[in-house]
């Protein structure tokens, strides 16, 4: 038997680092003008300092983690962008690989889907009852800016998820057997 694959995907660098940089100049440009300039444009030149700077820690932090973002394994599927632990399998029974303006997602189909989007902050349930109204699913996996391939990891679920359904026939084919 071929062994399964995992996927452990990470945040991917560059989006971090471009609003990093992008963030960085603003703050400099803020922090320059409150060492040189007097008067009412201050107020300006403190608020850019203060909010690209607070910015450019956020996306520092955010670069420099190293924690896995989703990870695919025999335990079930890991999303920390959702915020509710891990899913197991015996919850998941389909997937479906959808884009919405070119950002990619996987559906998850989830048995008791209310339990799990009550584990989710509120900011991300109010998110969750919005795209069930648009017609997706509650439970979606963000891929963008994620150190996987889309299509990879769809393909890596649908094989965890066949597996799944193999073990499910095999069991019931050896209740059948033994009654």
């Amino acid at each position: 038997m071929q062994p399964m694959p995992i996927i452990i995907a990470r945040n991917a660098p560059w989006p971090h680092l471009s609003i990093l940089l992008q963030s960085l100049v603003l703050a400099s440009l803020g922090g320059w003008g409150v060492a040189t300039q007097e008067g009412p444009e201050l107020i300006l030149l403190w608020t850019l300092l203060v909010v690209f700077g607070a910015v450019a820690v956020v996306f520092l932090v955010r670069l420099l983690d190293g924690r896995p973002r989703i990870v695919i394994d025999a335990d079930g599927v890991f999303d920390r962008h959702l915020g509710v632990g891990t899913i197991p399998w015996s919850e998941i029974h389909e997937a479906t690989l959808f884009a919405v303006e070119g950002k990619p997602f996987i559906g998850l189909g989830v048995i008791h889907a209310h339990r799990w989007v009550a584990r989710m902050p509120w900011y991300k349930r109010w998110s969750a009852a919005l795209g069930v109204r648009w017609g997706y699913r509650p439970m979606n996996l963000y891929l963008a800016n994620a150190t996987v391939d889309p299509n990879t990891a769809y393909r890596v679920v649908q094989r965890w998820l066949d597996r799944k359904r193999e073990r499910r026939s095999t069991d019931s084919l050896r209740g059948e057997e033994t009654g």
